[in-house]
């Protein structure tokens, strides 16, 4: 009885881990080219106000260093008073990744802090309108006041769909 019991419990979990692994939800590093899922990711923005950044402003506001990823690339405003931003990297080292989440957590700290007290609506869209994910080797993080339709263009784009 008791085998019995124990071979369906595994072959229950077998059955599950085999769906996450289909459905995309099972880990591992997405295959998904990041060029066009930056460009897709982009297109859900308005970018007006915004430059595209060198990698010498990437270790200044996130802390990392592009030449320790696959790829990486920032959208960020031109101006002090913007704060509509885009940033993506995908590496398949899980450390690498944290380091980005976590330049990511600290840049949007440090943007709440700077608009916290004066700029009522930079602080109102920093605290509402931000996106930080780390999954499946692709980081992002973007402040946008079109966050939904930006997560749901991510994560169809590490899925591959």
């Amino acid at each position: 009885m008791k085998a019995a019991s124990l071979f369906i419990a595994l072959l229950a979990a077998a059955v599950l881990l085999g769906w996450l692994a289909l459905s995309g939800l099972g880990g591992g590093v997405s295959s998904a080219d990041p060029a066009a899922l930056f460009e897709s990711l982009s297109g859900t923005m308005d970018l007006s106000g915004t430059t595209a950044s060198d990698a010498g402003l990437i270790r200044r506001l996130y802390g990392v260093d592009p030449a320790d990823y696959e790829y990486v690339a920032l959208i960020c405003p031109s101006d002090n008073m913007g704060v509509t931003e885009l940033f993506l990297a995908k590496t398949s080292d899980p450390a690498a990744a944290e380091r980005a989440r976590d330049g990511a957590l600290s840049r949007l700290e440090s943007q709440k802090t700077s608009f916290d007290g004066y700029g009522d609506d930079q602080y109102s869209i920093l605290t509402s309108h931000s996106v930080v994910k780390n999954e499946r080797g692709f980081v992002l993080f973007a402040v946008t006041e079109n966050d939904r339709e930006l997560i749901r263009v991510f994560e169809a784009g590490i899925r591959g769909a």
